[in-house]
């Protein structure tokens, strides 16, 4: 399980956070910074990628408030003369403080992970806890425990430090913070009250249904997806996970249905498992049907785990390598529809 670290590992995290964007900033600039709580000049590192994204990252030398300053963003604008304002401010508590947002999380091998809150600040845009866990896509929420503390705590683990694909897993964090503080502030904009030509107020003939929707658990699913299309999702999935595997087939095999398969003579030669969510049950659920599944098949198949967000706790990463499950992830855009990532690593 992991645990919420203290003082040292919250200075480690953060120091950790620091160099990183230092070895890898391509531009280190000189900004003005913006906040609610005023403005300041001070520097940024500028860390771009292959594909053109980017993503910015400020740290305070001095705590402040009991915090260390972490800010991020996705954009450092057209001009050098243009304010920043963080996109997300993911803060390292000085000591064990669940009111500041980033939690440093350690497991059971002194191993580092960034943790995040998932509550964007904002006014009347604020998102809440909720409205973050049931609408981000990509990350789910995870359980973590505090010392003396009967409940466990959810948190978003954004990444373990060391990861190669940090850098990338705080990018794609960051960038749906900055979707759902757009969504937000487009859909309270929408239904804010006016005064129309006579002085009187009116709500806006325009105005849409909230867009942040309830789902089905409360640590997220991961596809920014409501209950029903949800179930929708796994059928749209499975269709096009088909048509990329040659030869699979998704009828009864051995009185069981699996999601999907691919047939060698008469045996299965690799067995997938899909699920539209990433919540904890939908991982315990598909670990247990790709057992079930192959249990009776000597070899084994190679197992697939199809899911939209990866899970960084350190019991189902070890769970998926002792059990040698491949994870492929999955996304649905609007431009190329459903689009799996480790697709092609898992069949190899």
């Amino acid at each position: 399980m992991l645990k919420l670290g203290g003082k040292a590992d919250s200075a480690r995290l953060r120091n950790a956070l620091k160099e990183l964007f230092f070895k890898n900033a391509k531009d280190t600039q000189s900004r003005r910074l913006t906040t609610p709580g005023g403005a300041f000049q001070d520097k940024i590192y500028w860390v771009s990628f292959e594909n053109g994204n980017g993503i910015w990252g400020y740290f305070d030398d001095t705590p402040y408030e009991n915090r260390w300053h972490c800010w991020f963003g996705v954009s450092i604008g057209d001009t050098g003369n243009e304010s920043l304002v963080p996109t997300v401010e993911i803060n390292l508590p000085l000591s064990p403080d669940l009111r500041v947002a980033g939690y440093p999380l350690v497991d059971d091998s002194d191993g580092l992970y960034l943790g995040h809150q998932g509550l964007l600040r904002g006014g009347r845009y604020n998102v809440t806890i909720s409205e973050f866990a049931q609408n981000i896509r990509g990350f789910v929420r995870e359980e973590f425990e505090v010392t003396a503390d009967q409940k466990p705590r959810l948190a978003f683990v954004i990444a373990k430090v060391g990861d190669p694909d940090f850098l990338y897993r705080l990018h794609a964090y960051v960038s749906e913070c900055a979707r759902l503080r757009a969504e937000k502030k487009a859909e309270v904009e929408e239904n804010l009250e006016y005064l129309d030509q006579d002085g009187r107020k009116g709500k806006n003939d325009k105005a849409t249904e909230h867009t942040f929707t309830p789902e089905a658990s409360e640590d997220g699913t991961g596809s920014g997806k409501s209950s029903y299309d949800i179930k929708r999702l796994h059928g749209r999935v499975v269709s096009a996970l088909k048509k990329q595997i040659p030869g699979a087939v998704n009828s009864t095999y051995h009185e069981m249905r699996p999601d999907l398969y691919t047939l060698d003579g008469d045996q299965m030669s690799v067995l997938f498992e899909v699920k539209a969510a990433s919540d904890t049950q939908s991982w315990f659920k598909a670990i247990g049907q790709l057992l079930v599944y192959s249990g009776a098949q000597t070899p084994r198949p190679r197992l697939v785990f199809v899911c939209p967000a990866e899970r960084k706790h350190p019991q189902f990463r070890d769970a998926l390598t002792q059990l040698n499950i491949h994870l492929v992830i999955f996304e649905e855009t609007k431009d190329d529809g459903i689009v799996f990532q480790r697709l092609e690593d898992a069949m190899a």
